[in-house]
């Protein structure tokens, strides 16, 4: 048979730790961490590797997790909740660092810069807005681009000079 080069313990593994449904998932660039986000307003932090052990939990949203993001430098997760918020967070600590504040919707979606220095984040909501973030500071979106209806997806170029 094939040769098995992942450095999972079994081909398929099971991760168990969330009270609800599982809304997203996201691996840090370097693959070796993953983040999962869902129903119970946390996203669980696993080592990709081993026994894929839970090592984290982001909490602090008031509603569900629909979408989580690394940051390029995989000590950061950017995450996009119904409560209306965009968060910026210490993959390290669990401590949220920013609460992006300007969405007056549900925030399905969320996308970081994955080179360049500024730690940009691009998020999209049911109230017909994509905002730009400096996750550098807590102030207003850097941007905001307005659309005729919910937006649902949104996706950053590689360097963060386009949505």
């Amino acid at each position: 048979g094939p040769i098995r080069t992942s450095s999972l313990d079994a081909p398929t593994m099971k991760l168990t730790g969330h009270k609800g449904s599982v809304y997203c998932l996201a691996y840090d660039p370097t693959g070796q961490v993953l983040c999962s986000g869902g129903f119970d307003m946390t996203c669980l932090l696993w080592s990709a590797t081993g026994a894929c052990a839970n090592f984290n939990v982001l909490g602090g949203h008031k509603n569900a997790v629909l979408d989580c993001r690394f940051a390029a430098d995989s000590e950061h997760v950017a995450t996009a909740s119904a409560d209306k918020h965009v968060a910026w967070w210490d993959a390290n600590t669990g401590a949220r660092l920013r609460r992006f504040l300007g969405h007056g919707a549900i925030v399905n979606a969320v996308d970081t810069v994955r080179t360049g220095a500024a730690p940009l984040v691009l998020s999209g909501s049911d109230d017909r807005t994509a905002r730009l973030w400096d996750a550098r500071s807590a102030r207003r979106e850097v941007a905001v681009l307005e659309d005729d209806f919910q937006i649902t997806a949104v996706a950053l170029s590689e360097d963060g000079n386009g949505a």
